[in-house]
């Protein structure tokens, strides 16, 4: 794990840096490093043997092999082979070491090895580095505002574990305290009823007949809560709060005397039914997070004149709350069909209004709201930012004006050079490869959906969804012709998937955008390893697996079936970084594919990092000359800070910054 944490940051765990270098050997690893990876080593007189196994290791220099060595394979093959091929493989071949069964021999071509080239740059350092880097991870996980994804409190659970977190360093976010309240139990202080409630209910779940079952199951997480109990403050509950918070204690031999006497909910109505909105706000503003979940819906039932008053009473310490608001306006059209995205314990998931809730509904806000609800978030951003210590002379690449701030709860997280979620990434080769591959576990399954710029805007997604979708189920039936081919459907426990994409072509057809997605088939994520990513070509008539021309790639972990990885945006290149788990089924859907409709608007990137960090100091056009860097390429000295768009705890903490 530590060497994993590290490397995702760029850095090459040595525990001793080697006295004495074989200068030839080592002028061969270098080169070694950046032919077959693409890397270059700042301090490329300390590279070894043992750099360039870990660096292997975590690139891998061969994956598993795809039922076809190449998705340019099945351009050979007519549609009924494909399927026959596929069929018969399935009866003979699966869960075997058979694969695929070749039943019509064709001469195939040899592929090449390609040369794109994505450059990176990694520093090999010693323990007590290390040592120092792993301990500010972990503080700025604790600035963290939001809960942490699946990878991430993986990750934060090893650093208390190892004795990286300092237990006088608050922990910002609720939900993140059960990560270290087994050692530190008096850290319940800093939670409520409503934080055991919501904990036990990821936990356990709301099945309350089967309480019992479960909390004999779960001894380990019974005892924190138990643990906690006695430090915890009370606060309002609504009524099937208070019913659950009653029965764990019940289960916990320890009194219930929780109601909703005092329940926001209830009171807030009470207001609406007299028709005072200020009132009900008021009501939520006491209660946390209220007013800002249901500041929508008051919003779309107040008068004109009480906008103004309504947004001053949002919070103004917590900037992310801002941000989410206005990202989550562009799709709130009277008339259409709204896409509702929301999480639930480290999953995202979609509900697309039916005909009878988009003509009835309440809470939709007509453009002119928006459109102040628009200036006084982005003006709200702006005046936080500004009113903060200053971080002196700053550099900002233009790559920034592309980088989301990281709000994201659901995602998987980690990986290679992964961006936060909504993020661009500009690409310009002419071909792109998407892959998937896996180990210990079986049948993982890769997916493409083609989609119209006008569905994105105002049409309904899975109108000519399956029509549209590039998948095991749909691959022989060549629906793209030779512009985006798979390479079929692997069933193993280690097997690969590959899809490739010709930009041009699939313009031409009248398609904007592809969502591309992951669904376990056979077993859930918590299987296994399994990484997807995007490998970006000029030469699409290349060898499957190539590690030095790998754009990005995630690992995928959690206890779901269904990952919406990333998007491409074929008319601006971009790729569009997604990064969702959710609990759709083992086959893609189109509510799967909903998750990213957000992040493609034209307007989800208003606000940005670099929006952000101009408030921060003053900017400079050359990096020699600023304290802070914001580039994904610059080597700093030693009096400079640098920081990647792929750092995203260094960003995380930039946004929580007070």
């Amino acid at each position: 794990m530590k060497d994993s944490i590290l490397f995702q940051r760029h850095f090459v765990l040595v525990e001793d840096f080697p006295s004495e270098v074989d200068k030839k050997q080592n002028e061969y690893y270098v080169a070694y490093l950046l032919i077959n990876f693409g890397i270059e080593i700042t301090n490329p007189e300390v590279v070894n043997d043992k750099v360039l196994l870990k660096i292997s290791q975590f690139f891998k220099l061969n994956v598993p092999d795809s039922f076809y060595a190449n998705p340019q394979d099945s351009k050979y093959f007519s549609c009924e082979e494909l399927l026959i091929e596929q069929i018969i493989s399935y009866v003979f071949g699966y869960g075997t070491d058979l694969g695929r069964v070749e039943l019509f021999k064709k001469a195939l071509p040899h592929y090449c090895i390609g040369n794109e080239l994505v450059l990176r740059t990694y520093e090999v350092i010693n323990k007590e580095k290390a040592d120092e880097i792993l301990k500010g991870v972990a503080k700025q996980y604790c600035a963290y505002k939001r809960p942490f994804s699946e990878d991430e409190s993986k990750e934060f659970l090893y650093l208390v574990e190892a004795g990286y977190f300092d237990v006088n360093e608050p922990i910002q976010c609720r939900d993140n305290i059960f990560y270290v309240a087994h050692r530190y139990p008096e850290l319940g202080r800093c939670l409520d009823k409503k934080d055991v409630v919501k904990y036990s209910i990821n936990i356990f779940g709301l099945r309350e007949k089967n309480l019992n079952h479960i909390f004999n199951a779960n001894k380990e997480k019974v005892e924190l809560i138990r643990e906690i109990m006695p430090y915890i403050n009370d606060c309002p509950l609504s009524k099937r709060q208070a019913k659950f918070y009653n029965k764990i204690c019940s289960l916990l031999d320890m009194d219930a005397n929780a109601n909703n006497e005092k329940s926001p909910y209830r009171l807030a109505k009470l207001c609406l039914d007299k028709g005072d909105v200020i009132g009900a706000a008021k009501i939520f503003q006491k209660s946390g997070s209220l007013l800002v979940r249901n500041i929508k819906m008051l919003l779309s039932r107040c008068k004109r004149e009480e906008i103004d008053v309504l947004l001053g009473m949002m919070p103004k310490d917590n900037p992310a709350i801002m941000y989410q608001l206005l990202t989550s306006l562009e799709l709130d059209n009277y008339g259409v069909p709204r896409t509702f995205r929301y999480f639930n314990n480290k999953m995202a998931y979609s509900h697309t209004e039916n005909l009878y809730e988009t003509q009835y509904r309440k809470s939709a806000l007509d453009n002119k709201t928006k459109d102040i609800v628009r200036k006084f978030l982005i003006n709200g951003l702006n005046e936080y930012y500004s009113s903060i210590p200053k971080f002196g002379k700053i550099y900002i690449s233009e790559e920034f004006e592309r980088v989301a701030l990281p709000i994201n709860t659901t995602s998987s997280g980690n990986g290679l050079d992964v961006l936060p979620s909504g993020s661009r990434l500009k690409f310009s080769a002419k071909y792109i490869r998407t892959f998937c591959y896996w180990e210990g576990v079986r049948d993982i399954d890769a997916s493409l959906v083609a989609l119209k710029e006008e569905t994105i805007k105002n049409g309904k997604i899975d109108e000519q969804f399956d029509y549209n979708t590039l998948s095991w189920r749909t691959y022989s039936q060549k629906r793209f012709g030779d512009d985006a081919l798979c390479s079929g459907d692997c069933t193993d426990y280690k097997g690969a998937e590959y899809q490739d994409i010709d930009i041009d072509a699939m313009i031409k057809r009248g398609f904007r955008y592809v969502v591309c997605c992951i669904n376990g088939y056979g077993e859930t994520f918590d299987h296994g390893d399994i990484h997807a990513g995007l490998q970006v070509k000029n030469n699409i008539n290349t060898a499957a697996w190539d590690p030095k021309n790998i754009s990005f790639s995630m690992h995928i972990v959690g206890q779901s079936r269904s990952f919406t990885n990333f998007a491409l945006d074929l008319k601006t290149m971009e790729i569009v970084f997604v990064n969702m788990k959710s609990n759709y089924g083992y086959i893609v859907e189109p509510g799967q594919v909903e998750l990213a409709r957000n992040f493609l608007t034209d307007s989800y990137l208003a606000f940005n990092m670099k929006s952000l960090l101009v408030n921060l100091g003053e900017i400079v056009d050359k990096p020699e000359e600023a304290d802070y860097v914001f580039d994904r390429h610059y080597q700093g000295n030693e009096n400079q800070k640098v920081i990647r768009p792929f750092d995203i705890q260094s960003l995380v903490e930039i946004v929580n910054i007070k």
